[in-house]
């Protein structure tokens, strides 16, 4: 079985989710150098697309989750059709 090894890029280090605890919103903190595109996602535990977001030039988002159950989500990022971040989301 191949181990796929995750290597730290600038575009990966460009973005952070807060807080990891949340209830209603989270925020997501970027930077996308001019020209890139990029798109958030989040996926419930069981591999269900459950919220699709199109990033701007902005550096911050505030997304609202107050619909979604309470549980573990992965909050996704990708840049340019490249998937460069992944981060578990804990919704209250």
């Amino acid at each position: 079985m191949a181990v796929r090894k995750w290597e730290k890029t600038e575009t990966e280090a460009s973005f952070i989710l807060s807080p990891n605890l949340a209830t209603r919103i989270y925020t997501v903190t970027y930077r996308l150098e001019k020209g890139q595109t990029g798109e958030l996602t989040v996926w419930n535990s069981f591999g269900e697309l459950k919220a699709e977001y199109e990033l701007n030039n902005r550096s911050r988002e505030n997304i609202k989750i107050e619909d979604l159950s309470s549980g573990i989500y992965f909050v996704q990022l990708s840049v340019d059709g490249k998937l460069v971040w992944v981060q578990k989301l804990i919704k209250l």
